[in-house]
């Protein structure tokens, strides 16, 4: 399933944990995009042999793009304890 993140579902991902660049000036060289935890993103360029721990994405919500790391993106949006319905017999 990890082969396929940034490819299935047309590219559409989640983060999984709140991420913020590690410049947050108006430095333009800074090309990383911040995003939050459950925030959709669609993954345009997956890593190529030089770099593959940062894709370029553009923020579904705000629609910015700009490099990620790939190890905060998930298929589906993290599951928390008590935010499903609980089911009782």
């Amino acid at each position: 399933v990890q082969n396929d993140l940034g490819v299935i579902n047309n590219g559409l991902v989640y983060g999984l944990y709140d991420f913020e660049p590690s410049n947050t000036s108006d430095d333009p060289n800074n090309n990383e995009l911040a995003f939050k935890d459950g925030d959709q993103l669609r993954i345009l360029r997956r890593g190529d042999e030089n770099e593959n721990e940062w894709w370029w994405a553009k923020h579904e919500t705000i629609q910015k793009e700009g490099y990620v790391p790939r190890n905060y993106l998930g298929l589906y949006p993290r599951v928390r304890p008590g935010s499903m319905a609980s089911t009782s017999c």
